[in-house]
């Protein structure tokens, strides 16, 4: 059936339901009619919205007294099977909302026959008309509509490819329009960058979805075709023909079976809908179990994967569910026998056991360092010496978020495990790879140094530096941009310890950083960033820079724009503590407006203490209690 089709007997089941004619019981389905008609596709779930419009409607028909008039249109409107006409070339090029609602009524109007008498077209127009303008200015539908938005939701979903391969000069209505199909939840708190890159995202799903679909399409059609061969087998008495042909039918079944279950987790996947899509994943793989192993191990690993892929992206259980379908691939496999497999098992649990972890979870950690160990039994630096250079820098970050955690001697097996990856990781023979893991040895060593090691500490520096000599601006700017921010925390903790040069050289460091760790292109990077020279800055004004304290208050003032108290609150409160900091040293720097900043002062860490709650984060409670109390003596 076509949209045009759709919308015209959605038009039919409006006035239909204006009647009364569908009873009580069907009024959510008759809303969601209301929504389609008017081409609201995107809103159908939305119950009150669509029960709104109805209502509009049914008290615009309470005011009619022409019974025959009634009669009429239900009569003509129920034998009425022709189309609406909804094609670009068929619309005017309407200026305002109220002329582009006309445009719509106008060729809705299209369903009602010519003959129809004019006091019914009249009152089937005033119909579609309320259900228009209800459906449009119902806040639950849309914060705001403009013309092309609902030109584009109200065609066909074409409409939306067409959308999702212009991205880049979408306005911000079309890409909410977009998240709404999506289902991308709070689209509206994100900025136009961050939520044209997950539509990105979306699109790339929503291409490979097509892409599965049509190729179902194609095996379809090569069965059909099977299964007309092996009755034309039957007819000539041919049964070794029927049996060869079968065998194959069978095959191409389960084969369709298993790509429909794929396409079918895929979308549930593109709505998000985690569980569900793990559990049409492993009915899939459980089908061929006792039958086929093999198969099963694939499949298995189809389902691992796919789960794991969406967890980066998503929070939710999908990359937990990744995580035990493979603990049982691994439990699954031979240990001698299929040592290579049972290895790689083992190296992705721990990649999705270290995700877990860094998410927060201290078990998850530990078990992600369990399963690193076990890969290196069989990834061995002589028998597999790049896969065992991976696992050792896999096994280093999972060590080294442990270590950031309290765990010196966790964060020194992560320093080990990182320059053991860097006997095979050279800058001659991988120079990306020897760039991550001197970035990564850096993190490491830096969190050591910043717990009192100044050796540590000088060898993060010697680490970035290095990573920033593959990690270029023009090659590649993002770790650039990332590994200046490192360097400049590793140059601010020497510069805090007395080395004015280092201090110097981290404010150069962030201000690279910020190049392109830019607001519009990555804000939450780009606040801490400005967080962090705010942090350099305001240690320089501190030992006399009164130049660099205003720059530092600067700085923190950016970092707020992102890290606000709705969407980040700790970091809120930890950039208004950093304030707060300022504000007290600013006190002496500039005697003249002291009342001024003192005042600043404790808002700042007022504003901290209402967000660090004393049990949860007693550390942080305890430090700006302090700050209070010395600023309420001044």
């Amino acid at each position: 059936m076509s949209d045009q089709q759709t919308i015209a007997e959605h038009g039919v089941a409006i006035t239909l339901a204006a009647f009364g004619l569908a009873g009580a019981a069907a009024t959510v389905s008759v809303s969601c009619a209301v929504l389609a008609a008017v081409g609201f596709q995107s809103f159908r779930d939305s119950r009150k919205a669509c029960e709104t419009a109805v209502t509009t409607v049914l008290n615009k028909m309470k005011a009619s007294e022409s019974p025959a008039v009634l009669a009429e249109v239900r009569q003509t409107l129920t034998k009425s099977g022709r189309q609406v006409t909804l094609g670009p070339g068929d619309m005017p090029e309407p200026r305002d909302r109220e002329t582009l609602d006309a445009a719509f009524v106008t060729q809705i109007m299209t369903v009602v026959p010519p003959e129809t008498g004019p006091d019914a077209t009249a009152l089937i127009r005033v119909l579609f008309q309320h259900a228009v303008a209800a459906c449009r200015y119902t806040p639950e539908i849309h914060r705001v509509i403009e013309q092309d938005v609902l030109w584009s939701i109200f065609t066909d979903v074409r409409a939306m490819r067409r959308s999702l391969d212009s991205l880049a000069t979408a306005n911000r209505d079309q890409l909410e329009a977009l998240a709404a199909r999506f289902q991308i939840e709070r689209a509206w708190t994100l900025t136009d960058t961050q939520l044209r890159a997950e539509l990105d995202d979306r699109a790339a799903e929503y291409e490979a979805l097509r892409r599965q679909v049509a190729a179902l399409d194609d095996r379809t059609a090569g069965l059909a075709n099977l299964k007309a061969g092996a009755q034309d087998a039957v007819d000539r008495l041919d049964f070794e023909e029927v049996e060869t042909l079968f065998a194959h039918i069978h095959a191409t079944e389960r084969a369709i079976a298993t790509e429909t279950a794929m396409t079918r987790a895929d979308n549930l996947l593109l709505l998000d809908r985690q569980d569900a899509a793990r559990d049409v994943l492993l009915d899939a793989a459980d089908a061929c179990r006792r039958t086929d192993r093999d198969e099963w191990l694939r499949l298995m690993q189809v389902a691992a994967k796919r789960l794991h892929d969406h967890g980066l992206k998503r929070s939710g259980p999908a990359m937990a569910s990744a995580a035990a379908i493979l603990s049982d691939l691994a439990q699954a496999r031979d240990r001698v026998r299929e040592a290579q497999a049972w290895a790689a098992d083992q190296n992705n649990l721990g990649l999705a056991l270290l995700t877990l972890g860094e998410r927060g979870a201290d078990t998850a950690l530990r078990d992600a360092v369990t399963a690193y160990r076990a890969a290196l039994q069989v990834r061995t630096r002589d028998a597999l010496p790049v896969a065992w250079a991976a696992t050792q820098n896999n096994l280093g970050t999972a060590l080294a978020t442990l270590g950031e955690r309290g765990d010196d001697a966790a964060l020194r097996d992560a320093v080990t495990a990182y320059r053991a990856a860097l006997q095979v990781h050279t800058r001659d023979a991988l120079p990306v790879q020897w760039a991550t893991t001197q970035n990564n040895l850096g993190n490491a060593l830096r969190t050591l140094g910043e717990r009192g090691d100044d050796t540590a500490l000088r060898d993060a520096v010697t680490a970035f530096r290095a990573a920033l000599q593959v990690h270029t601006r023009d090659a590649l700017p993002v770790q650039w941009a990332m590994t200046q921010n490192n360097l400049g925390n590793a140059l601010r903790t020497l510069g805090e310890r007395g080395d004015e040069t280092a201090l110097r050289d981290a404010v150069t460091a962030f201000r690279a950083a910020l190049q392109v760790r830019t607001r519009d292109a990555l804000p939450v990077q780009w606040a801490m960033t400005q967080n962090n020279l705010g942090n350099a800055l305001l240690t320089l004004g501190q030992r006399g820079d009164d130049t660099a304290l205003r720059d530092a208050v600067t700085a923190y003032r950016a970092a707020l724009q992102v890290r606000t108290r709705d969407a980040l609150p700790v970091d809120w409160a930890m950039t208004r503590e950093n304030m707060a900091l300022c504000f007290e040293a600013m006190i002496t720097a500039f005697p003249e407006e002291s009342t001024e900043h003192l005042a600043a002062a404790r808002a700042a860490v007022a504003d901290a203490l209402t967000v660090y709650d004393p049990e949860t984060m007693p550390y942080y409670h305890e430090g700006a209690s302090r700050l209070r109390d010395h600023l309420a003596v001044l």
